[in-house]
Protein backbone atom coordinates (compact mmCIF):
# COMPACT_ATOMS: atom_id res chain seq x y z
CA UNK A 1 0.00 0.00 0.00
CA UNK A 2 1.24 3.51 -0.69
CA UNK A 3 1.06 6.45 1.65
CA UNK A 4 -0.05 9.87 0.48
CA UNK A 5 3.57 10.81 -0.20
CA UNK A 6 3.97 7.77 -2.50
CA UNK A 7 6.20 5.89 -0.05
CA UNK A 8 5.69 2.16 0.25
CA UNK A 9 4.27 1.08 3.58
CA UNK A 10 4.16 -2.44 4.93
CA UNK A 11 1.37 -2.38 7.47
CA UNK A 12 1.48 -6.15 7.86
CA UNK A 13 5.20 -5.91 8.68
CA UNK A 14 4.30 -3.36 11.36
CA UNK A 15 2.00 -5.89 13.05
CA UNK A 16 -1.38 -4.88 11.64
CA UNK A 17 -3.90 -7.63 10.94
CA UNK A 18 -5.19 -8.30 7.44
CA UNK A 19 -8.54 -6.88 8.52
CA UNK A 20 -6.86 -3.64 9.67
CA UNK A 21 -4.94 -3.52 6.41
CA UNK A 22 -8.13 -3.88 4.35
CA UNK A 23 -9.77 -1.10 6.40
CA UNK A 24 -6.75 1.11 5.60
CA UNK A 25 -7.09 0.38 1.88
CA UNK A 26 -10.82 1.11 2.01
CA UNK A 27 -10.04 4.41 3.77
CA UNK A 28 -7.72 5.43 0.93
CA UNK A 29 -10.39 4.49 -1.61
CA UNK A 30 -12.99 6.55 0.26
CA UNK A 31 -10.65 9.53 0.42
CA UNK A 32 -9.04 9.48 -3.05
CA UNK A 33 -11.22 7.14 -5.16
CA UNK A 34 -8.53 4.44 -5.40
CA UNK A 35 -5.56 2.96 -3.60
CA UNK A 36 -2.42 1.33 -4.94
CA UNK A 37 -1.23 -2.12 -3.92
CA UNK A 38 2.46 -2.74 -4.61
CA UNK A 39 3.79 -6.30 -4.51
CA UNK A 40 7.57 -6.51 -4.17
CA UNK A 41 9.52 -8.92 -6.31
CA UNK A 42 11.33 -11.90 -4.90
CA UNK A 43 14.53 -10.17 -5.98
CA UNK A 44 13.76 -7.13 -3.81
CA UNK A 45 13.49 -9.34 -0.74
CA UNK A 46 16.48 -11.48 -1.65
CA UNK A 47 18.91 -8.67 -2.36
CA UNK A 48 17.88 -6.12 0.27
CA UNK A 49 20.85 -5.52 2.53
CA UNK A 50 22.78 -8.57 1.39
CA UNK A 51 25.77 -9.52 -0.70
CA UNK A 52 23.81 -12.11 -2.72
CA UNK A 53 24.39 -12.05 -6.47
CA UNK A 54 21.64 -12.62 -9.05
CA UNK A 55 23.20 -15.97 -10.08
CA UNK A 56 23.07 -17.15 -6.44
CA UNK A 57 19.30 -16.63 -6.31
CA UNK A 58 18.37 -18.23 -9.62
CA UNK A 59 16.41 -21.45 -9.03
CA UNK A 60 17.63 -24.02 -11.54
CA UNK A 61 14.27 -25.82 -11.33
CA UNK A 62 12.38 -22.63 -12.16
CA UNK A 63 13.02 -21.55 -15.76
CA UNK A 64 10.82 -18.49 -15.24
CA UNK A 65 13.28 -17.13 -12.65
CA UNK A 66 12.36 -14.39 -10.21
CA UNK A 67 8.90 -12.86 -10.48
CA UNK A 68 9.18 -9.09 -11.03
CA UNK A 69 7.34 -6.63 -8.82
CA UNK A 70 3.90 -5.42 -9.80
CA UNK A 71 1.45 -2.76 -8.70
CA UNK A 72 -2.28 -2.34 -9.21
CA UNK A 73 -5.17 -0.06 -8.40
CA UNK A 74 -7.94 -0.97 -5.97
CA UNK A 75 -11.10 1.11 -6.28
CA UNK A 76 -11.80 1.53 -9.99
CA UNK A 77 -14.13 -1.48 -9.85
CA UNK A 78 -16.63 0.65 -7.91
CA UNK A 79 -16.66 3.07 -10.86
CA UNK A 80 -17.38 0.39 -13.46
CA UNK A 81 -13.81 0.35 -14.78
CA UNK A 82 -11.34 -2.54 -14.69
CA UNK A 83 -8.52 -2.18 -12.19
CA UNK A 84 -5.15 -1.23 -13.70
CA UNK A 85 -1.98 -3.27 -13.21
CA UNK A 86 1.65 -2.60 -14.11
CA UNK A 87 4.50 -5.12 -13.89
CA UNK A 88 8.27 -4.82 -13.69
CA UNK A 89 8.70 -1.22 -12.46
CA UNK A 90 9.82 0.25 -9.14
CA UNK A 91 7.30 1.36 -6.52
CA UNK A 92 7.81 5.04 -7.39
CA UNK A 93 7.49 4.55 -11.14
CA UNK A 94 4.44 2.33 -10.67
CA UNK A 95 2.76 4.92 -8.44
CA UNK A 96 3.52 7.71 -10.90
CA UNK A 97 2.04 5.83 -13.86
CA UNK A 98 -0.98 4.29 -12.13
CA UNK A 99 -1.96 7.50 -10.31
CA UNK A 100 -2.00 9.39 -13.62
CA UNK A 101 -4.11 6.67 -15.24
CA UNK A 102 -6.52 6.40 -12.29
CA UNK A 103 -7.03 10.20 -12.30
CA UNK A 104 -7.84 10.01 -16.01
CA UNK A 105 -10.45 7.34 -15.27
CA UNK A 106 -12.12 9.14 -12.36
CA UNK A 107 -11.69 12.79 -13.33
CA UNK A 108 -11.32 12.64 -17.10
CA UNK A 109 -13.77 9.76 -17.63
CA UNK A 110 -11.21 7.95 -19.79
CA UNK A 111 -11.73 4.26 -20.37
CA UNK A 112 -8.66 2.05 -20.83
CA UNK A 113 -9.26 -1.10 -22.85
CA UNK A 114 -7.20 -3.80 -24.56
CA UNK A 115 -5.61 -2.48 -27.73
CA UNK A 116 -5.60 1.14 -26.52
CA UNK A 117 -2.46 3.22 -26.12
CA UNK A 118 -1.43 6.33 -24.20
CA UNK A 119 1.50 7.86 -22.35
CA UNK A 120 1.75 8.41 -18.61
CA UNK A 121 4.54 9.00 -16.12
CA UNK A 122 7.09 9.26 -18.94
CA UNK A 123 6.19 5.87 -20.46
CA UNK A 124 4.44 4.90 -23.67
CA UNK A 125 1.83 2.30 -22.77
CA UNK A 126 -0.33 -0.27 -24.52
CA UNK A 127 -3.17 -2.13 -22.79
CA UNK A 128 -4.07 -5.81 -22.63
CA UNK A 129 -6.89 -7.61 -20.82
CA UNK A 130 -5.63 -9.53 -17.79
CA UNK A 131 -6.52 -13.20 -17.82
CA UNK A 132 -7.41 -14.55 -14.37
CA UNK A 133 -7.17 -11.15 -12.70
CA UNK A 134 -8.26 -12.71 -9.39
CA UNK A 135 -4.85 -14.42 -9.20
CA UNK A 136 -3.05 -11.06 -9.36
CA UNK A 137 -5.39 -8.58 -7.65
CA UNK A 138 -5.82 -10.24 -4.26
CA UNK A 139 -6.56 -7.00 -2.38
CA UNK A 140 -9.13 -5.88 -4.95
CA UNK A 141 -10.80 -9.28 -4.55
CA UNK A 142 -10.90 -8.78 -0.76
CA UNK A 143 -12.53 -5.37 -1.14
CA UNK A 144 -14.94 -6.38 -3.93
CA UNK A 145 -16.47 -9.65 -5.06
CA UNK A 146 -14.07 -11.75 -7.14
CA UNK A 147 -16.75 -11.90 -9.83
CA UNK A 148 -16.79 -8.10 -10.08
CA UNK A 149 -13.02 -7.60 -10.37
CA UNK A 150 -11.37 -7.42 -13.78
CA UNK A 151 -8.20 -5.72 -14.92
CA UNK A 152 -6.29 -4.29 -17.84
CA UNK A 153 -2.51 -4.23 -17.83
CA UNK A 154 -0.60 -1.11 -18.77
CA UNK A 155 2.34 -2.55 -20.74
CA UNK A 156 5.30 -0.20 -21.15
CA UNK A 157 7.67 0.12 -24.07
CA UNK A 158 11.34 -0.62 -23.41
CA UNK A 159 14.25 1.74 -24.13
CA UNK A 160 14.25 0.59 -27.77
CA UNK A 161 10.54 1.45 -28.09
CA UNK A 162 9.41 -2.18 -28.18
CA UNK A 163 6.58 -3.82 -26.31
CA UNK A 164 7.49 -7.19 -24.73
CA UNK A 165 6.13 -9.15 -27.70
CA UNK A 166 7.96 -7.00 -30.28
CA UNK A 167 11.61 -6.87 -31.28
CA UNK A 168 14.23 -9.59 -31.46
CA UNK A 169 14.01 -10.81 -27.88
CA UNK A 170 10.80 -10.94 -25.86
CA UNK A 171 11.21 -8.96 -22.62
CA UNK A 172 8.56 -10.83 -20.66
CA UNK A 173 11.10 -11.79 -17.98
CA UNK A 174 11.29 -8.17 -16.81
CA UNK A 175 7.68 -7.37 -17.65
CA UNK A 176 5.37 -10.38 -17.68
CA UNK A 177 2.35 -9.86 -19.91
CA UNK A 178 -0.76 -11.06 -18.08
CA UNK A 179 -3.04 -11.48 -21.08
CA UNK A 180 -3.05 -11.77 -24.85
CA UNK A 181 -1.33 -8.99 -26.76
CA UNK A 182 -3.57 -7.43 -29.41
CA UNK A 183 -4.24 -10.02 -32.11
CA UNK A 184 -2.83 -12.98 -30.12
CA UNK A 185 -5.11 -15.76 -28.95
CA UNK A 186 -2.86 -18.81 -28.48
CA UNK A 187 -2.02 -19.75 -24.87
CA UNK A 188 -4.54 -17.36 -23.34
CA UNK A 189 -7.67 -18.99 -24.77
Amino acid sequence: MFGRDGGVMCAMCDGRSIEDYVVGVEGLIDRYGWALQYVSSQADAAFEGSEIQADDFQDQDDPEGIMPAFCYTVGLTAHGHPELILTGRSAGESASILNVLARRVLIGHTRFEAGGECSAGGFELSFVDVVQSEDWLLMACRVYSRDDVSAVQAVWRDSDGNLPWEGGFPSTIVQPVLGPPPGWYDEFD
